[in-house]
């Protein structure tokens, strides 16, 4: 077999392995190399924007979204290469395949940065529009600009105008356009609108998309999104899963018992495998995301509030004593974690709930 590369930051046997792998009789719809490489590479563009966002700030939500959409985007971009590495005719169609969704994830790299870049801009323009309410649109930075966006070089609209639901730096595939606040005067809307590239639609900030469901690589059928679904769930988790147990089963991190009308009792929770695996695999309405936040179990833990406290009444489990429930709010919802209080005296994390069926 020949060996090719995807990217140059990638020239490792993974990429030779996953291709002799797909090319085998019985190989899988999605190949799990490939997506590793794709999401790890978006994932590198979103961390290098928040780099210094950690779970206190608000936007810390928001670019778990992000990650999430990332991760949906590689999982459907795998799926194609996938499919068509496993058609292709002979060697020379492979490398030509390769090479070109190699130039696309360069085009995609850099664009989920810039659309990052976007999100964070827009949170900030946020905290400062009551000093300045409008905005205006910078040159690219690029030495060969585009004709696309010179046109809206200059103007300044204000932030609430709808021109910026559609139109922000990052919205054409490796855009280097910029933009900033400002308290001087607007100016006319640009009498020519360029569209957005198709799947960069929308502001990201509100969308919580860096790129949407529009793009050319999530047009399949519907058994096909089954396929990709449940490939996207079992990565997810699975990644999430290994990395709790490698990484948080020796953290006890700090709660308590009680409210200010109870007697308050000091304690730390913990975390087991058994504990972990349930909490991976509790329903959820949004159960990607969900399984996304178990690498931060104990920011969660750490954040959650005490509600209750409820007795075990199961005769035949003699290992747990009883039930503690603490509240967290996960994209403006509530849900309660359940910590199990061990005979042993240890205090285990164990699941994650819509609601308290029983105090």
């Amino acid at each position: 077999m020949t060996v090719f590369t995807l990217a140059a930051e990638n020239r490792t046997t993974v990429i030779n392995l996953a291709i002799s792998d797909i090319r085998k009789q019985g190989s899988e719809a999605i190949n799990k190399d490939l997506f590793n490489v794709y999401v790890n590479n978006y994932f590198k563009g979103i961390s290098s924007v928040f780099n210094d966002i950690d779970s206190n700030s608000p936007l810390w939500e928001k670019v778990q979204q992000y990650k999430l959409n990332a991760a949906n985007f590689a999982a459907h971009k795998s799926y194609m290469v996938t499919d068509k590495i496993r058609a292709a005719k002979d060697d020379a169609e492979i490398k030509s395949i390769v090479n070109k969704f190699n130039r696309y994830q360069s085009a995609e790299y850099n664009t989920i940065v810039a659309r990052s870049r976007t999100a964070k801009q827009w949170d900030t323009f946020e905290s400062e529009k009551h000093l300045f309410p409008n905005l205006e649109w910078i040159r690219t930075r690029s030495a060969n600009p585009r004709e696309l966006h010179l046109g809206y070089v200059g103007i300044i609209l204000p932030m609430n105008d709808a021109f910026w639901q559609q139109n922000q730096p990052g919205n054409l595939w490796n855009c280097k356009c910029d933009w900033k606040t400002t308290d001087a005067q607007t100016t006319a809307k640009p009498t020519k609108i360029t569209p957005a590239a198709t799947g960069l639609d929308g502001n990201p900030y509100e969308t919580g998309k860096l790129i949407t469901e529009k793009h050319p690589y999530f047009k399949v059928s519907a058994d096909e999104k089954t396929i990709i679904d449940k490939f996207l769930v079992k990565q997810i988790r699975d990644d999430a899963v290994k990395y709790a147990c490698d990484n948080l089963r020796d953290k006890k991190i700090p709660n308590v018992i009680g409210t200010g009308r109870t007697k308050i009792r000091n304690i730390n929770i913990e975390f087991s495998r058994k504990g972990i695996e349930h909490f991976a695999h509790d329903f959820h309405e949004n159960l990607n995301y969900k399984n996304l936040l178990i690498k931060n179990l104990d920011e969660l833990v750490l954040k959650s509030e005490y509600v209750a406290s409820a007795p075990n009444l199961d005769i035949n489990n003699t290992i747990v004593k009883q039930y503690h429930y603490y509240k967290i709010n996960i994209l403006g919802k509530i849900y309660y974690l359940n910590v199990r209080e061990l005979c042993d005296g240890k205090f285990i994390l164990y699941s994650i709930k819509q609601n308290i069926k029983s105090i």
